[in-house]
Order: structure tokens, then C-alpha cells, then sequence
């Protein structure tokens, strides 16, 4: 029984990925589009608001 599932998932798979119908509802976006955004970033731990939780050292990496 399980060689008939894994024989009839395999070739599900194989049809499935040579399916050359395209979605209708696909979006075609051009590639020279740019997208911006804006991060905030709020700092509220410290050792002052977690006195318990707080590392000693604690600090950001150069990323953030």
C-alpha cells in the first residue's frame, strides 16, 4: 500500500512540475521598480527597566 502512495505522489509531482500553463492571475511586475521603506527602532531595554533580566555588557551588533 505504501509503495502505490509514494509511486502516485511521485508521479503527481512530476506532472505538476511540468505544467508550462501559466496563472491568470499572476501580476507581471517590472524589474526597475524600487521599494523604500523606513524602520523604527525603539530601545526600551535596559538596565533600568529589566534590573533582573539584564546582561552584563549588553550591547547591539553593527547591524541594528
Amino acid at each position: 500500500m505504501r509503495s502505490i502512495f509514494l509511486t502516485l505522489a511521485g508521479a503527481l509531482l512530476a506532472v505538476s512540475g511540468c505544467s508550462r500553463a501559466r496563472n491568470p492571475m499572476a501580476v507581471r511586475v517590472p524589474a526597475d521598480l524600487v521599494a523604500s521603506y523606513t524602520v523604527t527602532f525603539n530601545s526600551t531595554w535596559s538596565a533600568a527597566t529589566h534590573p533582573l533580566d539584564f546582561p552584563t555588557s549588553a550591547h547591539f551588533s553593527g547591524l541594528i
